[in-house]
């Protein structure tokens, strides 16, 4: 009987042999390393006196871990197409902000900011010396899923890849902005793993609508406070 998971930064597994009364358990501190996984039926056989079928610390782990590693790495990079040379997306990154919502993950928001970038400038460099270089601001796209976050870099036509990092997670993903008839962009296409989902932009309340929710809070403040002061004229 075997019971093994991990999370981010970790890894466990138990496995139990009832008829022999024994129990085995390992703990590991990286959910790539697969000794936990096989050091189990290592001591076992040892401890058992059973026929060695697999050398389980020198073969079957260093393979199990290189997967694992080459499996981190696909998540890393993500799935993706093959990527299609000058094609520009159609729209400005401002017109993309916004908040997203699908039924499952909840929210996405995305959103611009401000980032630096190193500009060489190859009309001020001098023959056998360093060309020039300056730092120039611009606006860049940035995506945000729960505590993952990553910018947006542009892919081809209106898709963009992201790589989604929080403390101990690296994930590669691919965000597609759809156009509808109207020219507006109202839903995303988000690819997590091998499965694709899609979100919803959430309208923004309009101004009006603002203003009309603030007077009324206003005018029942103002009654309340009426209604209180009538109250207390009316007390002997």
């Amino acid at each position: 009987m075997q019971i093994a998971g991990n999370v981010p930064g970790g890894c466990a597994n138990l496995v139990l042999f009832p008829d022999v009364d024994l129990s085995i358990a390992c703990l590991s501190n990286t959910d790539i390393a697969r000794l936990p996984m096989q050091l189990p039926y290592y001591f076992a056989d040892h401890l058992l006196g059973l026929p060695k079928s697999k050398d389980w610390l020198f073969e079957a782990c260093p393979v199990m871990t290189q997967k694992g590693y080459e499996s981190k790495d696909e998540y890393v990079q993500g799935f993706l197409p093959d990527r299609i040379e000058g094609r520009p997306c159609l729209h400005d990154p401002s017109v993309l902000a916004g908040t997203f919502f699908n039924p499952v993950h909840g929210e996405i928001s995305i959103f611009t900011k401000k980032v630096k970038k190193l500009a060489v400038d190859s009309s001020e460099a001098v023959p056998g010396k360093q060309e020039g270089k300056n730092e120039r601001v611009e606006e860049a796209l940035f995506v945000k899923l729960r505590y993952w976050e990553g910018r947006l870099d542009h892919y081809h036509f209106d898709t963009f890849r992201a790589v989604l990092k929080d403390f101990a997670v690296v994930l590669g993903t691919l965000v597609t902005f759809q156009t509808d008839a109207s020219g507006q962009v109202n839903n995303i296409l988000v690819q997590l793993q091998d499965d694709i989902f899609k979100f919803s932009r959430k309208p923004e309340p309009k101004t009006d609508q603002k203003e009309e929710a603030q007077e009324d809070y206003q005018r029942g403040v103002i009654f309340g406070l009426g209604i209180k002061t009538l109250d207390n004229l009316s007390k002997p």
